[in-house]
């Protein structure tokens, strides 16, 4: 089982909680169902549609929990593994359409 952690900066209430909240219902469903799926799968079983590991420029060390819902509208949220493989620690969250490039997210 893989674990999921917030990264929250000293004195916020967390960066994925305030984005999670400003979602639509359907979409915080999504990224729960999400969630709790990769959760209970080995992360050598995780696979591209709901997870991609990320390479070149500044995204390189990342991965993205791949969220499209309604269809055709895509979230991502940008975590890293620790180093035994066991946890993943969430860090960002956003709309892809608006980022397309990832000029915002990544930095």
């Amino acid at each position: 089982m893989i674990a999921f952690r917030c990264y929250a900066s000293p004195g916020e209430d967390g960066e994925l909680q305030s984005w999670y909240e400003k979602q639509l219902p359907r979409v915080q469903a999504a990224v729960v169902a999400v969630i709790e799926a990769l959760s209970h799968r080995q992360r050598s079983h995780w696979r591209r549609k709901a997870y991609a590991e990320l390479k070149g420029g500044l995204c390189t060390g990342l991965g993205e929990i791949r969220i499209e819902e309604p269809k055709g509208v895509h979230h991502r949220i940008f975590g890293f593994f620790t180093e035994d493989g066991l946890e993943f620690t969430v860090l960002y969250a956003f709309a892809k359409d608006a980022d397309p490039d990832y000029l915002m997210a990544c930095p």
